[in-house]
């Protein structure tokens, strides 16, 4: 399986190689920058006190206020904090930026073949997963107090999020297939190359956590999560993750909601 997907890529290399950690104080805030923007989500719109505060602060609904969080994180701190350290503190020119994210290349092959299969093979897994695991795993996490998704969050109810408005769902989306994936794949994962050949299942396990405000749904699906690390470590091609990363958040429910629920 590797050797069908897997590809050589000495410009990524060589960025992976700049840019890991090295010291243990560097590696501590790799791993911080990997949790950092999922706690301040938790803690802008899962706790209820702060989100009262600040909507009457910026005389909002509270679910816009939620909204606007989410957005400036996935797309403000997700895009921005990756350009700022390699254009502001390396000083990248913009070509290197766009060879450091895994943005330089684009393959025909990998993009309309390779990651198209792959996601079938993913939905081989995860269809099965879904039906007779995922559920008893995500009400078996529900019933902890501390892991539930509080009731005033946008992600409570997921019709709550169909009542915005199309241009504020796309940049919702946006911010979840780009920006999620130049901050983790195109970034951090190389930052974390230290961690050598465990590094793609321990950055998956790392995003999952990420996804502190969506407990338990998303750590019920944290195995799932997996193949982003994996494909990213196979492909090293940013384009390709976020087509894997459309095609596993969109179709892959549709899917399982055809197969078994039809």
């Amino acid at each position: 399986m590797n050797h069908l997907f897997s590809t050589t890529d000495p410009t990524y290399n060589y960025y992976e190689s700049e840019l890991q950690a090295r010291t243990p104080k560097e590696k501590v805030f790799v791993i911080f920058n990997y949790l950092l923007p999922g706690i301040l989500i938790t803690l802008l719109i899962n706790v209820k006190s702060v989100v009262n505060y600040l909507s009457q602060l910026f005389d909002t609904s509270i679910e816009q206020y939620q909204y606007y969080i989410v957005v400036f994180v996935a797309l403000g701190w997700h895009l921005c904090y990756p350009l700022y350290v390699l254009k502001v503190k390396r000083k990248y020119t913009w070509k290197a930026i766009a060879q450091t994210l895994s943005l330089h290349r684009f393959s025909v092959k990998g993009f309309f073949l390779l990651t198209p299969l792959f996601f079938i093979l993913v939905l081989v897994i995860a269809v099965p997963y879904m039906r007779y695991v995922f559920p008893v795993l995500n009400q078996f996490l529900q019933q902890i107090p501390l892991l539930q998704i509080p009731e005033h969050s946008i992600f409570h109810d997921y019709e709550t999020l169909y009542e915005f408005s199309p241009w504020q769902i796309a940049l919702l989306l946006i911010g979840n297939f780009l920006g999620e994936e130049v901050y983790f794949r195109g970034y951090l994962m190389k930052r974390s190359a230290f961690l050598g050949k465990h590094n793609w299942w321990i950055h998956s396990l790392l995003f999952t956590i990420y996804h502190l405000w969506q407990i338990p749904m998303t750590y019920a699906l944290g195995f799932i999560s997996l193949a982003f690390g994996l494909y990213m470590s196979w492909r090293k091609n940013l384009y390709e993750l976020i087509l894997l990363h459309i095609l596993i958040n969109l179709l892959l429910p549709t899917v399982v909601q055809l197969v078994f629920y039809s």
